[in-house]
Order: structure tokens, then C-alpha cells, then sequence
């Protein structure tokens, strides 16, 4: 009679787990891919090619937009030391450690129509509504640059 280890068991269970969980899903997607109706379908329709445009023009300017916001910061923690470095260094840093749907919130809230910096605007100047509205691919743009410049 074969005794097998827990380690061994383990192991074995462990290769079915990721066998199910991601070997499988992978060879679906493919088996999916080979099929090439969902790709001429796209081809064919206007719609989808303004979309695929629209997502890689804001793509490639959130990159522009996160360098042009991160080099600086790089460089201004690398050369200088003054008060408060480090305590400001992970402050920055928050954004690339907190999940994006909390700093689209936690964005949301600070400078939304409704939020903090808006609403202390809005009172300041005197004004009847607030001061700017996010909407469209110019606030996408200021949230990716504003959440992505610690991974540039």
C-alpha cells in the first residue's frame, strides 16, 4: 500500500485548485478566441473602433499626464530634504497602495461638485453653484493623472 505525505496531498490539491481556477478558465478564453464572429462583429461596427480610439487616447495621455505629475515629485524627494519629507513622501505614496475605487471616492469627495475643496470654494467666493463639474474624459484624465503618478 502507497502512504502518501501531506505535503504530497497538499500539493496534489493545490495543482487541481489552480488546475480548475486558472488553467482551465484560460484554455475557455481561448477556445473562445478561435472564434472569430465576436472579432468580425467588431470590425464592422463604427461604434466599437470610436471606442477602442477613445480608451487609447486616454490611456496614452494618463501616461503623459501621471510622468509630467510623478517626474517632478521624484526628483524633488530625491534632491531636497525638508520638514515633513517623509510624513508628505507617504502621503503620496497613499494613491498606489489604496484600491483605485477608494481614491476615485476619496477624489470624488475632496474635489467633486459636492466635495470639501468645491464646497469651501463655492462658500469663499460667494458663488451659487459650484465652482466646476467633472464629467467627460477631462475628469477621467485628472483622476488617472492624480491616482497613477506613483506608479510612473
Amino acid at each position: 500500500m502507497i502512504r502518501l505525505r501531506r505535503s504530497e496531498v497538499a500539493a496534489a490539491g493545490l495543482t487541481l485548485i489552480l488546475a480548475w481556477g486558472v488553467i482551465y478558465p484560460i484554455l475557455v478564453v481561448g477556445a473562445d478566441a478561435a472564434d472569430t464572429t465576436a472579432l468580425s462583429a467588431f470590425v464592422t461596427r463604427p461604434g466599437e473602433w470610436a471606442a477602442l480610439w477613445a480608451s487609447v487616447w486616454i490611456s496614452l495621455v494618463s501616461v503623459v499626464l501621471a510622468a509630467a505629475i510623478g517626474i517632478p515629485l521624484a526628483f524633488l524627494f530625491e534632491w531636497f530634504d525638508f520638514p515633513g519629507r517623509k510624513t508628505l513622501g507617504s502621503l503620496i505614496a497613499l494613491p498606489v497602495v489604496l484600491p483605485p475605487l477608494v481614491g476615485v471616492i476619496a477624489f470624488l469627495f475632496l474635489y467633486g461638485e459636492s466635495g470639501f475643496i468645491a464646497r469651501a470654494i463655492q462658500a469663499a467666493l460667494h458663488l451659487e453653484n459650484a465652482p466646476w463639474r467633472l464629467q467627460g474624459a477631462a475628469a477621467i484624465l485628472l483622476v488617472h493623472a492624480y491616482s497613477m503618478y506613483g506608479r510612473s
